[in-house]
């Protein structure tokens, strides 16, 4: 009897204290946030979510993502295990909302797509970190304002035989063939936003060849899909705010699929929001659905890494371990006279060859080589040991699984190996105004590509 009677007072006691939200869902049968805490493999919710996040005091942000990391195959069970150490969303990261019949999309892209003006604006997501310089400011989004093309700008790259070799995307089925292997053609994307899958529409005034592809919506789910024109901020959380101006085609706004119109558990962090919106003409009341996100800790490692190779702050033994120095200096040209220095090859002297080679923009006689002779020196090359954080740890080569970085300032875990780096540097002439050390402009050529490609930009520098 008295466990009955506790458990009574607890039931009741939790009903009393359950947490009330900004705003009730209202009736109305527009389409509905899609939620399903229980899908396989993993659970499916407008993303990304501080739902899918677990509290964690290492954190600079104090969470960490919280994946499943149970999954069939190795690879995704590393691949979630490295996922669950951020500290949070990404900065520039699309935002994926799903419901359980179509919106109306002529409506959407007339709001978002037509227009920057954040005035009529149906979705919203905004700064609500209190402290954060863009505090209560709304995100400007790309909902089909064309700032992310699909279409691939050269199509002749591929195989004659490739049978997608003519599609203008690598994303979307563009052309009529059998599909479902009924023998049958089937058409391909539907490029005009009427429903009908049909054949590439090209806009006719555009002279870029750009494709009609509905790039910001995805009709086999219904999924919207909004992507920030500019980075966000990292370690903020930002609420994602669905208006009634978002409809279906009867016209009635989204709902959420909750008595409230979002979490209870994100009340209090999406109650800044409607401040936010209250510049636009927006109340608590023209709420229809909303969450909230935080973007992880994007660059907090990377500057606690440069301050200790400076020998400040939690990782400063790797000013001591990789000191900033030259080891080794590149022997560039036998000595001709005593005057030359071997280590030192003119520049004078490479413009010609670089020309030859088809390295030198414009050949012997452009302006890149009177640049090269008026104000460069010499070309120096040499080696220093840097900390290199993604190295093989397994020591077997052909697995790469295990060579990301584990470097976490928060905590102090650092995991690093040397490793050799050469370079190769054009220097200036020196003058009255111009003497060392000189600033250092750095760049970096691409796998199977030469040092000497610099000569094709050192000389605009």
């Amino acid at each position: 009897m008295l466990r009955v009677v506790l458990g009574l007072a607890v039931v009741v006691i939790t009903a009393c204290a359950a947490p009330d939200g900004l705003r009730a869902t209202p009736t109305g049968g527009g389409p509905v946030v899609h939620f399903d805490f229980d899908a396989e493999p993993l659970p499916e919710l407008p993303f990304p979510n501080d739902l899918a996040v677990r509290l964690d005091d290492t954190s600079p942000t104090g969470v960490r993502l919280n994946f499943s990391e149970v999954a069939p195959t190795h690879h995704e069970v590393l691949l979630r295990e490295k996922a669950n150490r951020l500290t949070g969303f990404g900065i520039f990261a699309p935002v994926f909302v799903e419901f359980d019949a179509p919106l109306a999309l002529d409506a959407v892209y007339a709001r978002h797509g037509l227009n920057d003006d954040l005035e009529d604006d149906a979705v919203f997501v905004v700064d609500v970190t209190p402290g954060s310089p863009t505090y209560l400011q709304p995100v400007r989004l790309d909902i089909g304002g064309g700032r992310y093309p699909i279409d691939l700008p050269d199509r002749g790259q591929y195989l004659d035989n490739d049978p997608r070799a003519d599609e203008p995307t690598l994303l979307f089925e563009t052309v009529d063939e059998d599909l479902d292997g009924d023998g049958e053609l089937d058409p391909g994307e539907d490029t005009d936003n009427d429903g009908v899958l049909d054949a590439p529409n090209y806009y006719p005034e555009d002279s870029r060849d750009q494709l009609d592809l509905l790039s910001w919506y995805e009709r086999e789910t219904d999924t919207l899909i909004a992507r920030p024109v500019r980075p966000l901020r990292e370690k903020t959380t930002y609420a994602v705010v669905l208006t009634e101006r978002l409809v279906g085609l009867q016209g009635e706004s989204v709902r959420s699929p909750w008595e409230w119109v979002h979490h209870t558990r994100q009340t209090e962090a999406l109650r800044p929001a409607i401040e936010g919106l209250a510049p636009f003409g927006l109340t608590v009341d023209d709420i229809a659905f909303g969450w909230t996100f935080t973007t992880g800790a994007i660059t907090d490692d990377l500057v606690a890494v440069r301050n200790g190779l400076q020998g400040e702050g939690v990782f400063a033994q790797l000013a001591t371990d990789y000191p900033a120095q030259v080891e080794e200096a590149h022997w560039l040209q036998d000595i001709v006279n005593g005057d030359e220095d071997p280590y030192r090859l003119p520049m004078t002297r490479l413009i010609g060859p670089l020309a030859a080679a088809g390295v030198l923009p414009g050949g012997e006689d452009s302006l890149v080589a009177q640049f090269y002779e008026e104000w460069s020196d010499s070309i120096v090359g040499g080696a220093f040991t840097t900390p290199f954080f993604s190295y093989d740890r397994d020591d077997e080569g052909f697995d790469d699984s295990d060579e990301w970085w584990r470097v976490e300032a928060a905590t102090g875990l650092l995991e690093a190996v040397p490793q050799r780096v050469p370079f190769t540097c054009v220097t200036p002439k020196e003058s009255a105004g111009h003497q060392q050390p000189y600033p250092v402009v750095m760049i970096g050529h691409g796998q199977g590509g030469t040092r000497f490609q610099l000569a094709a930009l050192a000389w605009a520098f």
